[in-house]
């Protein structure tokens, strides 16, 4: 899905025009505001803004989570790329106070929060659970889980974002083989395609 031929073909079919705008991701909580200008070629960061009429957005993922956020009113646009790495080092909360500075309210905001690895599969070391909150983590027979989905609510929460304002797809990229690409669960360079734009 990395070929600008197949991003092309995805944003088409879904009846957008444009190449959408993607980034290289690095796991971290930068995020490219494109009202202040095009993202360069390249850009490094995990989460785009916009508030141009047609222009898409896109993040890949494969078991990280895409977290899509709107605001009606100010009309602004952020998705997000959240993998354990970025959901840990606030990505989220980074793309809530960027639009908030485009004048967004966090009360106004609606999100979405698409297909990612689930606590189902996403067993992890005691290390990393010890950097979520206890909320988001789980003793199972397979060892300890980290709900990403869980932690995500909780920091959009904490910015001030209504937790019924936010919809968390309860599909898990690892337990999906035949819809859906799992890097933990396929080891390879695979990605899903995860893209908005506004009207």
């Amino acid at each position: 899905m990395k070929s600008p031929a197949a991003r092309q073909a995805a944003v088409e079919r879904a009846g957008l025009d444009g190449e959408p705008v993607t980034l290289r991701q690095v796991h971290g909580a930068t995020v490219i505001d494109l009202s202040d200008a095009p993202a360069p070629p390249a850009a490094q960061g995990d989460a785009l803004l916009t508030r141009a009429p047609g222009q898409t957005v896109a993040v890949y993922v494969a078991d990280c989570m895409p977290v899509f956020a709107y605001d009606p009113k100010s009309r602004a646009l952020g998705l997000a790329h959240a993998g354990w790495r970025g959901t840990r080092d606030g990505v989220v909360p980074a793309l809530l106070r960027r639009m908030a500075a485009t004048g967004a309210r966090p009360a106004d905001l609606v999100v979405a929060i698409g297909p990612h690895v689930g606590p189902c599969c996403y067993v992890v070391s005691p290390d990393t659970a010890a950097q979520f909150p206890a909320s988001a983590v789980h003793e199972t027979p397979q060892g300890v889980v980290v709900d990403l989905a869980e932690a995500a609510v909780l920091q959009l929460e904490q910015a001030g974002v209504p937790r019924a304002a936010v919809s968390v797809c309860g599909v898990c990229t690892a337990s999906n083989p035949d819809q859906l690409f799992s890097f933990r669960r396929d080891k390879s360079d695979q990605r899903m395609m995860a893209f908005a734009a506004l009207s």
